[in-house]
């Protein structure tokens, strides 16, 4: 007894309870061979009603049994977290050394897919953070950009594996929803009213086993491998297109709000103090002729340039035309897809059907690679790109947030912060549809190994040549953006340095 009172008030309810639990059958034997004079039976009743309200409060516990089930589970995968950092440190000793960097980031590339891909549905989000946390430690541990590979190859990893966080969620709630369920009825079925202190033990036990089976239930499922949950959830696969951004509120779209106020912005004239005139250029001890002293004359003539090029620039027209022949070609194949034989017809006409069907599809891939072609896209040079370039370069690209850079820069003109704004609007989404046509490419290339039997070789061909194309140009424009937004960030930073 003094035992137990010494437990301090942070002990865990479970071993207070096995503490009365022994009190309690220490006293039942008592109780069975001592004499009526020295009975505890008042006392045993109380110790009795304290156990079997403790154990409702331990039942009422019971529901987020299988949170304690995940938490352990994702505490035990970051075990992982120092051979991540092994491998880290190996390689950025390895460059320091001057060794061969090619091979060893390849073999660092491999590793570090086999880690998110070998990785089960429990520890997922905690391997994909890690890749967050390494990408950081190895910017703040190197700062020469030619040893930065390793960190663009993180990068580019996280943000590609991120775009299935969802469908691994879903896929464990999937896996837990039916085991929540029995457990919850179960605990509510769970009653301990006995006063009889075996009856209570024995229900106890019970319950116990019970409860440890649906914990190692869960913890079974959180074992299953994430690799079949790699995928793309239904409604993530659906398009966004500029006419979907439009609502009753906003008859524009997010890159026609961006152009009326970038042209707002060139065209405003400039107040006082921010304007510059010439008498304030007076005093400078430049000469007139001196690129300084032309300052005034320079400003003026690259604001009425970038104004022409705003107003008479075609890129959203471009941007739409773009957008409207895409949607119409996932329309047609949507409607291609959704085209069935129908079954309840004779042999012959469903033959005929099947036919017809397959001659549509025909025509339609061959409108689609005619048009491709028109635009500008050639297959024989995107099969070229293709044979020169490694499926892991797309990993070594710089890494880029838009998001992070736009709100690194200070805004010196009240339009600014509006432009920013507007710019950022319309970044969203944009990464999130890099990484997953990254991942739509794999998976063509992959089902183009296998092609079906009424695809011919030149068909393949040119399904493999034009994506790899558009995967060049993607990744050309990708690398110009990232380039320009340093630029940029850069511009802005020194010229809020010299305004200060």
């Amino acid at each position: 007894m003094d035992r137990i009172c010494r437990f301090p008030l942070s002990s865990p309810l479970s071993k207070i309870l096995n503490g009365l639990e022994i009190l309690l059958a220490k006293s039942q034997d008592w109780e069975e061979n001592a004499s009526r004079d020295v009975s505890l039976r008042k006392h045993l009743d109380l110790i009795t009603q304290m156990i079997i309200q403790w154990r409702k409060l331990e039942l009422n516990g019971w529901s987020a049994s299988l949170d304690n089930v995940m938490k352990q589970y994702t505490e035990k995968s970051m075990k992982h977290w120092f051979s991540l950092y092994q491998m880290v440190e190996k390689y950025q000793q390895e460059q320091s050394e001057k060794k061969i960097e090619e091979v060893n980031i390849a073999s660092v590339v491999d590793t570090l897919k086999r880690f998110i891909e070998g990785s089960t549905l429990g520890e997922f989000h905690t391997r994909l953070q890690m890749l967050l946390e390494f990408h950081c430690h190895v910017l703040l541990m190197t700062q020469k950009d030619e040893n930065n590979m390793l960190g663009n190859v993180l990068w580019n990893l996280y943000n590609y594996y991120k775009q299935f966080s969802e469908s691994v969620h879903a896929k464990l709630i999937e896996q837990r929803h039916p085991i929540e369920k029995e457990l919850k009825e179960f605990v509510k079925i769970s009653r301990w009213n006995d006063v009889s202190f075996w009856a209570v033990k024995q229900s106890v036990e019970k319950t116990h086993r019970t409860l440890f089976k649906f914990m190692k239930k869960f913890e079974a499922a959180l074992g299953e491998p994430c690799q079949s949950a790699l995928v793309e959830l239904p409604k993530e696969e659906e398009l966004i297109s500029l006419q979907d951004q439009k609502t009753p509120e906003n008859v524009e779209t997010n890159i026609q709000n961006l152009n009326n106020i970038l042209r707002k912005r060139l065209t405003v004239k400039l107040d006082a103090t921010q304007g510059l005139h010439l008498e304030d250029f007076q005093g400078w001890p430049f000469h007139p002729e001196s690129l300084q002293g032309r300052l005034p004359k320079l400003t003026k003539r690259m604001k009425k340039i970038c104004a022409t090029l705003v107003k008479h620039n075609s890129i959203l027209d471009l941007v739409e035309n773009l957008d409207n022949f895409t949607g119409d070609v996932i329309s047609s194949a949507h409607k291609l897809q959704n085209m069935s034989v129908n079954l309840t017809s004779e042999k012959e006409k469903q033959k005929s059907e099947a036919k017809h069907l397959l001659l549509q599809k025909q025509r339609a891939l061959a409108g689609l690679f005619k048009h491709l072609a028109n635009t500008g896209l050639s297959y024989r040079k995107g099969l070229t790109w293709t044979r020169s370039q490694s499926s892991q370069n797309m990993l070594f690209l710089h890494p880029l947030d838009l998001n992070r850079a736009l709100a690194s820069v200070t805004c010196m003109h009240k339009l600014d912060a509006t432009l920013i704004s507007q710019i950022s609007l319309s970044w969203d989404g944009c990464q999130k549809y890099f990484y997953r046509s990254l991942a739509h490419h794999c998976r063509l290339q992959t089902a183009l190994l296998t092609p079906s039997k009424e695809i011919g070789v030149s068909t393949v061909e040119r399904c493999k040549g034009f994506t790899a194309h558009l995967m060049k140009m993607l990744v050309k424009q990708r690398k110009s953006l990232t380039a320009l937004t340093e630029q940029w960030v850069f511009l802005r930073n020194q010229l809020s340095c010299i305004q200060e």
